[in-house]
């Protein structure tokens, strides 16, 4: 049963990678309590396969490695989810102001100042 979740699990969009490698070990630590040992490249392989379509290119470029152990990957898709938060949080909307206009209509700025002195 647990060794079925293991091979069934899917990253879930929207999730932290943190949080799925947690449940992801946390399927590793019941079955070595029930004494299924897993080796580590059919983790790293399985790890692979549960991530999002959105990972393709993560999955190519750690696929090339000459040695991809479970520590590397683990500390890769950590990587991977900094450099990922550090994109989404440094696009910062601009507002554009122009001197003397306001929703896109031109001010008189005499007319402003004379009604104003005249008070």
């Amino acid at each position: 049963m647990v060794k079925k979740k293991f091979t069934a699990l899917v990253m879930q969009e929207g999730k932290s990678t943190t949080s799925s490698m947690e449940k992801f070990q946390d399927l590793l630590n019941q079955m070595a309590c029930v004494g299924l040992v897993v080796d580590d490249q059919e983790v790293v392989m399985q790890l692979l396969k549960a991530l999002l379509p959105s990972d393709k290119t993560f999955v190519r470029i750690v696929g090339k490695m000459p040695i991809l152990t479970l520590p590397i990957l683990m500390a890769k898709l950590q990587e991977e989810e900094i450099m990922n938060e550090n994109k989404q949080g440094s696009i910062q909307p601009t507002t554009f102001f122009s001197r003397g206009q306001t929703n896109n209509k031109p001010t008189n700025n005499k007319k402003h100042f004379a009604k104003n002195n005249q008070q």
